[in-house]
């Protein structure tokens, strides 16, 4: 179990970011970065080693030399390469990989090991849980599902940039929503807010689904516990992961000011558009305690 790979998940805007940074901290652990995403090459690893050093989100920092340093990526540039357009566009229901794309990830993230010089590899992907499609690469692989009040989510992900080029006149990836889902959409006029609510609905149905479904080890995060204590939840987080204890997360975890950032979809979201998200996820809502 030690050399499985780690796979963070969830909907975009949840947090996942902030908390794969803090997690790839880690002495122990290779990761995708910007480098990897750009040049594809595992060889690129070795500017991992040379930095010795990771970047952050440029939010966090005002330092210039952090847009050289490697940054933590969900890659989809290389996953495309590795897996086919599917693994970007689609919502892969219970996808399984063909022996080609088994071999070319297992082979690649060998050699990210071998040129970062670390044990063990972990990477986050928003959006599809994608558990079944990775779980038929990777037996026993481990999950950490990151779960942020939909309120919240859907306020930041109908403000930002790549979901407003992408547009909100279909949902973000093919499949994502099943028939009654698309009906809900209609019955709402097919409003951002509301698509942007089923996908969050979609993507924690799915999850939990291919959970249950997949002999995974599985360990859900919410985002605000972890914005209120980061150090706690990263040592569950690396004892569920089998990791050994590292000071690099925790030096670099107390150097950074985490900070809840839901009160923002009070400020962004009319009554109404709260009243739509709380009407499409209600039962999940109910089950987190997102509803009093």
């Amino acid at each position: 179990m030690r050399n499985k790979p780690i796979f963070f998940i969830g909907e975009g805007r949840s947090g996942t970011t902030v908390i794969f940074e803090s997690f790839a901290q880690h002495e122990n652990i290779a990761f995708f970065s910007n480098y990897t995403d750009k040049f594809y090459y595992p060889q690129v690893g070795i500017i991992h080693r040379l930095f010795r050093k990771q970047g952050k989100k440029p939010q966090y920092t005002n330092n210039i030399i952090n847009k050289f340093l490697p940054k933590t990526s969900e890659a989809y540039n290389t996953w495309e390469k590795l897996a086919g357009k599917k693994f970007r566009n689609t919502f892969l229901r219970n996808c399984k990989p063909s022996q080609k794309e088994k071999n070319n990830i297992k082979n690649y993230i060998s050699k990210i090991k071998l040129y970062q010089n670390k044990k063990r590899f972990a990477t986050k992907l928003t959006g599809p849980p994608r558990i079944t499609y990775l779980n038929n690469i990777f037996e026993n692989a481990y999950f950490i599902n990151i779960i942020r009040n939909p309120r919240a989510v859907v306020a930041s992900l109908i403000n930002v940039k790549f979901r407003i080029d992408q547009g909100f006149e279909k949902p973000f990836w093919e499949n994502s929503l099943t028939n009654d889902l698309e009906k809900i959409w209609e019955k709402y006029n097919k409003s951002p807010v509301a698509l942007a609510a089923l996908e969050w609905r979609s993507i924690y149905e799915q999850t939990n689904y291919e959970s249950k479904k997949n002999n995974i080890k599985f360990y859900n995060l919410k985002y605000e516990n972890f914005a209120e204590h980061p150090v706690k939840e990263l040592k569950r987080i690396i004892n569920f992961a089998n990791l050994n204890y590292s000071d690099n997360i925790f030096k670099y975890t107390n150097e950074n000011n985490y900070e809840n950032m839901n009160y923002k979809y009070k400020e962004r979201l009319s009554k109404r558009q709260v009243e739509i998200i709380e009407d499409i996820c209600e039962n999940a809502m109910r089950e987190l305690n997102y509803l009093s």
